[in-house]
C-alpha cells in the first residue's frame, strides 16, 4: 500500500506541476484567462483551509489535492495515508474512486505488450497468488486482447481476443468460446433448434452404414498436463472426416476437432434403421412361425384322423373275427 501511495503521490505531483505550468503559460499567452487562473488559485487556497477527511482527493478544476491529514500538508497538498480517494472527500476503502457522470472511469495506457495491466498481488503465506488484469498485446505471454494472467502459475486463465473470441486456458481461441480443459455444469447445454429458424431440412439417409464405419476408441492425451490425464473415450477426427466431413472442423491453429453433438442425429437415424430392420425380421419370423404352426396343426389333425381310422379298422377286424369264429370255430385264428 505504501508503494501504491508513493506512486500515486508522484503521479499526482507531476500532473499538478504540468497543470500549473499550463495555467501559467495560459496567463502569459492569453490574458483573457487570468481570471480563471486566479479563481483556481483561490479555490486551492480555500481547499487548504478546508478540513478534509484522512487521505481524500479533491478535484477542483485543474487542481488535484491529496490530503493525508488536515494537519499534515506537503508541497501541492500531497500526503500519504492508509486510505485515499479520488473524486470523494469521504473514501470508504483503502483506495476509493468516484467518477460521477464521467464517460469513462479510469484509463491505463501503455505501449508495451504488458504495460496496460493492473497487478493484483496477494502475499498471504496460505497460498496467495499474483494476477495481471488488463489489455495485453501480441508477444505477451497472456495473449493479444483483454486478459487475466496468472503470474504465479505463469499461465493465461482467460483471454478475450480482438475478434471477441473468449479463451479459457488458451491464448489463441479459435471459437466464440474456446475452453482448453474439461467443462462441467449442473444444467443441460441448450442448443437452438426451432424449425422456424431452419431451411433445407432433409431426412438423413445411410446413417446405419456411416455409424458402423465409425471406430470408437480409448486413448490418453500426449500432453496430460494441458489436456487432462487418465483414459479418454472418443473418435479420431481424421477418420470421422472421411465418413462425415461436416462433423469435423479444422481450427485456425490447424487442429481438427469433432462436433460430437452432430453425431447424435446420425446415431438416432441409425438406431431407427436398425430397429426397422429388426422389426421386419421379427415380422417375417412370426409369419414363418405361424405357417409352421398351421402345418403342425394339419399334421396333428391328420394324425388324429389316422388314429381314428386305425381304431375303426381294429374294431371292424374284431367284429369280423367274432363272426367267422362263430361259424367256423375250428379256424386257427379262433384259437388265439
Amino acid at each position: 500500500m505504501v508503494e501504491a501511495a508513493t506512486l500515486l503521490k508522484r503521479t499526482l505531483t507531476v500532473a499538478i506541476s504540468a497543470s500549473t505550468r499550463r495555467n501559467r503559460q495560459a496567463v502569459t499567452d492569453r490574458p483573457q484567462h487570468r481570471i480563471k487562473h486566479h479563481d483556481l488559485l483561490r479555490q486551492r487556497r480555500e481547499l487548504r483551509r478546508e478540513p478534509l477527511p484522512r487521505a481524500a482527493v479533491h478535484l477542483a478544476g485543474n487542481l488535484v489535492e491529496v490530503v493525508a491529514d488536515p494537519t499534515e500538508r506537503h508541497d501541492h497538498g500531497v500526503g500519504v495515508a492508509p486510505t485515499s480517494g479520488i473524486g470523494t472527500t469521504a473514501p470508504g476503502y483503502l483506495f476509493d474512486v468516484n467518477t460521477g457522470s464521467a464517460s469513462f472511469a479510469q484509463r491505463v495506457i501503455g505501449s508495451g505488450v504488458d504495460s496496460s495491466v493492473i497487478r493484483f498481488e496477494n502475499t498471504s503465506a496460505s497460498g496467495g497468488r499474483t494476477y495481471h488484469v488488463g489489455s495485453t498485446a501480441a508477444g505477451s505471454g497472456a495473449g493479444n486482447g483483454f486478459s487475466i494472467y496468472d503470474v504465479t502459475g505463469s499461465t493465461s486463465r482467460l483471454l478475450i481476443n480482438p475478434n471477441g473470441n473468449v479463451g479459457i486456458g488458451t491464448t489463441s481461441p479459435s471459437y466464440t468460446l474456446h475452453v482448453n480443459g474439461s467443462v462441467a455444469g449442473n444444467g443441460a447445454y441448450i442448443s437452438t433448434s426451432d424449425i422456424r429458424l431452419k431451411k433445407d431440412v432433409q431426412d438423413l439417409v445411410g446413417s446405419l452404414a456411416k455409424v458402423l464405419a465409425i471406430r470408437g476408441v480409448s486413448y490418453k492425451w500426449i500432453d496430460e498436463e494441458k489436456n487432462g490425464s487418465g483414459t479418454q473415450y472418443g473418435v479420431i477426427a481424421q477418420e470421422i472426416e472421411k465418413i462425415l466431413p461436416d462433423v469435423v472442423v479444422t481450427g485456425s491453429d490447424g487442429i481438427k476437432r469433432v462436433k460430437y453433438d452432430d453425431l447424435i442425429p446420425v446415431i438416432i437415424e441409425a438406431l431407427k434403421t436398425e430397429k426397422a430392420s429388426k422389426d421386419a425380421e421379427v415380422a417375417q419370423l412370426k409369419a414363418e412361425s405361424a405357417q409352421l404352426k398351421a402345418r403342425a396343426d394339419q399334421a396333428d389333425a391328420a394324425s388324429a384322423q389316422l388314429k381314428a381310422e386305425s381304431a375303426q379298422l381294429k374294431a371292424d377286424s374284431a367284429q369280423l373275427k367274432a363272426s367267422l369264429c362263430g361259424k367256423f370255430p375250428d379256424l386257427p385264428a379262433c384259437s388265439e
